[in-house]
């Protein structure tokens, strides 16, 4: 996507949260593509990829988006360094697999803290300025486990649920101002993330084809899929989109 004659984005500037990696490595190199001024957000600064032709078109910051004061901290510093955002993407996220009986509740914090809680620590930061500017698109990144959750995924599946209630809330506020705050829920994605838990990519198309999180394509998303719909939902031209949940994974749910 680096390197795109799209300017649709041109003038704006972007959050990341999660960017590191995974779907959030891809969201910065599409809206950067598309002429953002893009910045990212991560728990940790990424070392420099090999082909380094889009490291020039963002710049990084490092936060802890479950501390309010971290992030209060990653914000004044981004603010200085490339202006207050008109896109916010809350794509930080972490999974876990445990029963509800004897679910360890420092676990359980760390899943529901960066999940949802790191998402509202970002939105409370930027949602007032967008308000005042009269513009802003907000996107968090869910999961289908939000809407089909799993024994063992009691926390991510209810944190990821409660991201769209918190979406919907702010797309309430936000309405009256221009800005909108939309979902957009992931199916089964090859991410970092996700090779954690199934490392080759034998256990990868067998997911994709064989389990509860199938589906009828037959293989895992690309990570540069769901930033396309991200970058959708970014546009000026998408103002009329809000409190809205995109559903992008290969037909697996269908709702």
């Amino acid at each position: 996507m680096v390197g795109s004659v799209d300017v649709l984005l041109e003038g704006r500037t972007a959050w990341i949260t999660g960017a590191a990696g995974g779907i959030g490595r891809a969201v910065m190199e599409r809206l950067a593509a598309s002429g953002a001024a893009v910045a990212g957000l991560d728990i940790h600064i990424p070392a420099p990829t090999d082909d380094a032709s889009g490291d020039d078109k963002w710049i990084f910051t490092t936060v802890d988006v479950r501390d309010a004061a971290s992030v209060d901290r990653a914000a004044k510093d981004l603010i200085e360094r490339v202006g207050a955002p008109d896109i916010l993407v809350n794509s930080a996220g972490i999974s876990t697999s445990a029963s509800i009986i004897g679910h360890d509740l420092a676990l359980w914090n760390d899943v529901v803290g960066t999940n949802l809680t790191g998402s509202f620590n970002l939105i409370r930061q930027v949602l007032g300025g967008m308000c005042e500017r009269g513009f802003g698109r907000i996107v968090n990144v869910s999961s289908g486990s939000g809407f089909r959750v799993a024994a063992a995924h009691a926390a991510y599946g209810a944190s990821k649920a409660a991201v769209v209630a918190l979406t919907k809330a702010t797309a309430g506020e936000g309405a009256p101002h221009g800005v909108t705050a939309n979902v957009v829920a992931p199916g089964f994605v090859d991410t970092p993330m996700t090779r954690a838990l199934f490392p080759t990519d034998e256990e990868m198309k067998n997911t994709a084809t064989n389990s509860p999180i199938a589906n009828p394509m037959g293989r895992p998303l690309r990570a540069e899929e769901l930033a396309h719909a991200i970058w959708f939902l970014s546009l000026p031209d998408s103002g009329a989109i809000t409190g809205q949940t995109l559903h992008v994974n290969n037909g697996g749910l269908m709702i």
